[in-house]
This record gives C-alpha cells, sequence and structure tokens, in this order.
C-alpha cells in the first residue's frame, strides 16, 4: 500500500512538473495567428518615439511604426492596451493583458533574465539642460547643488544621477515647471531625456542642452513573456526589415538633397 501511495505521489509530481516546463515554454504566435489580434502594451516615453494622437484610441511615432510592421508581417491586426502614467509595459506582460510591450524599454541584464526580449530598435542618451554659460556635462559637475530629475528616467539614469553629492534632488512631472525653476536659478540642472531636453531648449533662449559624458546610451527593446521564442524571433526580423526601410529612405533623401 506505501509502494502505492508513493508510486501515486510521484506520478502527481511528474505530471505537475511536465506541466510547468510545457507553460514556461509555450509560445504565443499560434494563438496570436489564431485570435488575428496583437495586443502591444505601449507607453509614451519621453524621448519623442511614440506619441498619443489627442481626442483618439491612436498613437503615432516610430514606435508605432514598427508595431504595425510587426503585425502585418505576422498577418494580424493591432489592438493597443494603453499603459497608465503610475505603470510600466512590463506590468501588462506580466499580468497578461498583453502578447509584446514597447515604449522606450531599456535593455538590461533583469529583463532580458526575466522576459524575452527583442534586438535593439533605437538607442538614447541622458541629457542635462542648464542655463546658458554652465557647460557642466557630467554628474559630478553638479555636486553641492540642487538638481531636477524628470520622472520619466529610467532606473538605470536614476543610478547614474544618484552619483551627484548633492543636498537636494527634485522630481518633476512637467518639464515645464522645471524650465521655470530653472530659468529663475531654483535649480542648477535638468537631468532628463532628448525630448524633454528639446521642448526646454526652445521654450526659453537662456537653456542649452548636452549629453551627459558619464552615462552610457540605452539600447530601447521590445519585450514578450518569458519563453516566446518564436515570437521574439518574427519581432526582429520586423525590426531589421523596418530599419533597413528607414536607412534606405534616408539615403534616398540625402542623394535628392544632394542634387
Amino acid at each position: 500500500m506505501k509502494k502505492l501511495r508513493f508510486a501515486a505521489v510521484m506520478c502527481l509530481a511528474m505530471a505537475l512538473t511536465l506541466t510547468a516546463c510545457s507553460h514556461k515554454a509555450k509560445d504565443g504566435t499560434p494563438a496570436i495567428k489564431k485570435s488575428g489580434i496583437l495586443r502591444v502594451a505601449i507607453a509614451q516615453g519621453s524621448n519623442g518615439l511614440t506619441e498619443k494622437v489627442a481626442g483618439t484610441d491612436n498613437y503615432s511615432g516610430m514606435e508605432p511604426e514598427l508595431v504595425q510592421q510587426i503585425a502585418s508581417d505576422l498577418g494580424v491586426t493591432i489592438q493597443y492596451v494603453p499603459v497608465g502614467e503610475e505603470e510600466k509595459p512590463e506590468d501588462k506582460i506580466e499580468s497578461g493583458e498583453a502578447d509584446l510591450a514597447i515604449g522606450s524599454i531599456v535593455s538590461t541584464d533583469d529583463m532580458r533574465r526575466l522576459y524575452g526580449v527583442s534586438d535593439s530598435y533605437a538607442s538614447g542618451f541622458l541629457y542635462v539642460v542648464t542655463r546658458r554659460g554652465n557647460y557642466s556635462n557630467c554628474a559630478a559637475a553638479f555636486d553641492n547643488g540642487t538638481i531636477g530629475l524628470s520622472s520619466k528616467l529610467s532606473t538605470g539614469s536614476m543610478i547614474v544621477v544618484s552619483t551627484v553629492d548633492t543636498s537636494s534632488k527634485k522630481v518633476y512631472t512637467d518639464p515645464e515647471t522645471a524650465g521655470s525653476d530653472l530659468e529663475a536659478g531654483f535649480i542648477d540642472g535638468y537631468f532628463c531625456y532628448q525630448e524633454e531636453a528639446l521642448k526646454l531648449a526652445k521654450q526659453s533662449d537662456i537653456f542649452q542642452t548636452q549629453n551627459l559624458n558619464s552615462s552610457d546610451k540605452e539600447n530601447y527593446v521590445i519585450i514578450a513573456s518569458a519563453g516566446n521564442k518564436k515570437l521574439i524571433d518574427s519581432v526582429n526580423t520586423s525590426i531589421n526589415s523596418y530599419l533597413s526601410v528607414e536607412d534606405i529612405t534616408a539615403t534616398a533623401a540625402e542623394t535628392t538633397a544632394a542634387e
């Protein structure tokens, strides 16, 4: 009787193990093609790669164009899953609400360990906006000063800025408010990405923008749940196709301009 119970327990354990393994290895591509819908969590970053079209559920920019390429290559339509201000795109992967997530997601070791991660489709740098004449372009130059931080900075960028030995760091959700404080002298520099930096440069002619020398570029990727190798392979093929077309278009434009 004990042997029978032991055998039953072993069979149950093996069944659970196989179920867990198959769940981990399951790829969502067949289900996506069967439903005809690609669910994409999309977030509007601070670098202009995605912009929400006012008054609609549509998006514009490089990232939505890339998503359209992926959907077209898969032969499906897109269903966007909006990402709230307090959420991250990967949250929608975790909850099962989305098949893919995009929106200036930075490739990191943790990201590659937890998710299926695509090739990089774009890169971004950390910028610092200062008043004209202040050419500080490394984090250490702001030691003992007061700095502003964009709320949209990634964890990696926050780590770079955390090296500043200052008694005051203020996080801004609105770059215009940061610009007003910078112009008034309440902060010495504002750390952000390119889109916000360019907007502030247009806001006042007393501002200047510079790349932060101590920061590496951030590579942006698309993610899926772990185990979606075929889906990520399809995404990578679409990324390569999209970037190739962009390069050809850019070259053609340069040739026409030269003529």
